[in-house]
């Protein structure tokens, strides 16, 4: 992904061909290709996860704000379509991994279940992939703001559900976020007061 050459339709699926041309796109695709003659050769296990632009709790705001303050360009050259996963969402999905039965290889894309989009992702793939058509049915039955990318192989592999989502956690600030985990921190029956 990240811009490097647009797919041939959206969503990109994991069946898609993989059209990576930048070092780091090919040296991810030759990973997997070892990984795969690794379980091949040694009858071992490898699920490869393809996570979409992982962002860190926190970033989704810090990201809002620079669209709208105009200090980063929504549609940059390393435009994800909108796709992103959150890291904890990652996590959860390679714990699965580690407890469900899965062929001798798999990869599969980890997204979350909503774009990171300031408005509905037909217009912003309009803008940023025009001419690449859109699978009939898929915004119909996803919603406007549905990742063009599909992670139903990570959900049929894994049983994975992505838990968070841009429409939440792109509100929610740091501070917010803080006084969320201060307040989960057992007082053992201490009562504590902010008042001065």
């Amino acid at each position: 992904m990240q811009g490097e050459r647009l797919p041939a339709s959206f969503p990109v699926r994991d069946s898609h061909p993989l059209l990576a041309e930048r070092p780091y796109g090919r040296l991810k695709v030759e990973m997997e290709r070892e990984a795969e003659a690794f379980a091949r050769d040694t009858g071992v296990k490898v699920f490869c996860p393809r996570p979409v632009a992982v962002l860190f709790p926190g970033a989704p705001a810090w990201i809002v704000r620079r669209w709208r303050e105009g200090r980063l360009a929504e549609l940059s050259p390393e435009w994800e379509y909108g796709a992103w996963v959150d890291v904890r969402d990652v996590g959860t999905g390679v714990l699965r991994a580690l407890t469900v039965e899965l062929p001798q290889f798999s990869a599969a894309i980890m997204a979350a279940r909503d774009s990171a989009a300031s408005r509905p992702i037909a217009d912003l793939l309009a803008t940023g992939a025009p001419g690449v058509p859109i699978e009939d049915g898929w915004l119909e039955a996803r919603g406007p703001h549905a990742p063009a990318v599909d992670s139903a192989k990570a959900r049929e592999l894994l049983g994975w559900e992505p838990a968070y989502s841009w429409a939440v956690e792109s509100r929610r600030s740091l501070p917010q976020r803080a006084w969320g985990r201060f307040r989960r921190i057992p007082t053992h029956g201490l009562r504590l007061s902010l008042r001065g």
